[in-house]
């Protein structure tokens, strides 16, 4: 899947011990068939908006095993089943676009495990979900690895999820490996500055959190194509000096040598840092936030603020003809239901709750791009109007921008 102008240049990529590297596109495809299965960061740009969800993980499964059409349904109700889905036979006659994102990843899933991969890579597959969600596909996902021996390549930028779902971690920093090893131990003895960085900056609450910066990475990270000499970290090390400017090995640490020796396998814990040895006693200071930067106290009550009373918002249940020509009353879900707050210039008020709890709608609500049934939402003494179609389009800008057109038209 590499573009046109990319290549791999040096090393191996090996499966099973078969090669992956210069194979025609046929047999590439046997192999992502029978052997590989990526699970997406977004399944909603993954999963065709015009098909059934049955018919999208049909597909999957008659392309990768010798299911009969008679029992495709019963072995596509299964796979729903094996993820998690609660009543797969309704699952499987909707679209992508009337189930949540949860619900969506564990599509994505059950068509991943349709081919009964011995790989599984997952590319940032909790990134959209809340919380809640994230911890329940992260135990699937685990469930899921444990029962049918697969390996995994988890991708991720969220050192909680790889420190919960892995058993060793690798640490890029500007497409060079920079540390591996255990997960645990890398966690607990880090040994390269940048991943002590990382590991620095996560936030801890504390009662005193508030009144104190996180630790940071000072400067960003290099392009690509104008990268650092010698160690590609040195511009924002700490601990940079003269022999940084020549290209630092992968060295294994003291007390991991023997290991490598002994299993014959890059599984030890190595870091790519000339000064790797002087990490450990620095470590809490390496990245301390300044003194003489303190977090500046913002005033309150100047200006404008926001105040929402009563907030209620709510949808109609379509009903039936029959129900209609009956004269039935009408249903309502109640998204949003007596919410007021207040919100002082110059503070921030934090909204939380699981998927589907009401936080968009009321964030809608009171942009005026939903209408509210009732209660009021004020700017200063004044009521916020409904949104136009112009602000509408305005306010979902990252949602509407052409990927055929560059950004600066």
């Amino acid at each position: 899947y590499l573009s046109a102008n990319g290549a791999v240049r040096a090393g191996s990529l090996c499966l099973e011990g078969e090669s992956l590297l210069g194979r025609t596109r046929r047999s590439l495809r046997r192999i992502r068939r029978e052997g590989l299965a990526l699970i997406p960061q977004d399944p909603m740009a993954s999963l065709n908006p015009s098909m059934r969800i049955g018919t999208q993980i049909g597909e999957v499964v008659r392309l990768s095993s010798a299911v009969r059409d008679r029992s495709l349904r019963a072995h596509t109700e299964d796979l729903l089943t094996q993820v998690g889905i609660p009543d797969p036979s309704r699952v499987l006659q909707q679209y992508p676009h009337q189930l949540s994102g949860g619900m969506q990843q564990r599509v994505m899933i059950a068509m991943a495990l349709a081919a009964h991969p011995q790989l599984l890579i997952l590319d940032e597959p909790t990134t959209g979900l809340d919380v809640t969600t994230e911890a329940a596909m992260l135990d699937l996902v685990d469930e899921l690895l444990s029962v049918g021996q697969r390996a995994a390549l988890y991708i991720s930028h969220d050192l909680g999820v790889v420190a919960r779902v892995s058993d060793r971690i690798v640490v890029l920093y500007a497409g060079e490996l920079v540390e591996r090893g255990p997960t645990e131990r890398v966690f607990r003895a880090a040994r390269h500055p940048y991943t002590v960085g990382l590991l620095a900056s996560l936030p801890r609450l504390s009662t005193h959190v508030a009144s104190k910066r996180l630790p940071a990475l000072s400067g960003s990270i290099p392009p690509l194509t104008a990268l650092p000499e010698g160690c590609i970290f040195r511009p924002r090390c700490p601990l940079a000096d003269d022999q940084c400017f020549a290209p630092p090995p992968l060295l294994p640490m003291p007390d991991e040598e023997s290991d490598v020796r002994r299993s014959g396998l890059a599984i030890g814990h190595a870091a790519r840092c000339h000064h790797h040895d002087r990490v450990p006693p620095l470590r809490e200071r390496l990245f301390a936030p300044s003194a003489a930067s303190p977090i500046p106290q913002r005033a309150e009550g100047h200006g404008s603020s926001l105040t929402v009373e009563s907030l209620e918002t709510r949808f109609p249940i379509r009903r039936s003809l029959l129900q209609t020509i009956a004269r039935q009353p009408r249903h309502w879900i109640h998204a949003v239901r007596d919410v007021s707050f207040s919100l002082p210039a110059g503070t921030t008020l934090g909204v939380v709750g699981e998927s589907g709890s009401g936080k968009t709608t009321l964030a809608r609500s009171v942009l005026g791009l939903t209408p509210a049934a009732s209660g009021r939402v004020l700017w200063g003494e004044a009521p916020l109007p409904v949104a136009s179609h112009a602000g509408h389009a305005s306010s979902f800008v990252c949602c509407r921008l052409s990927p055929r057109i560059r950004t600066r038209h």
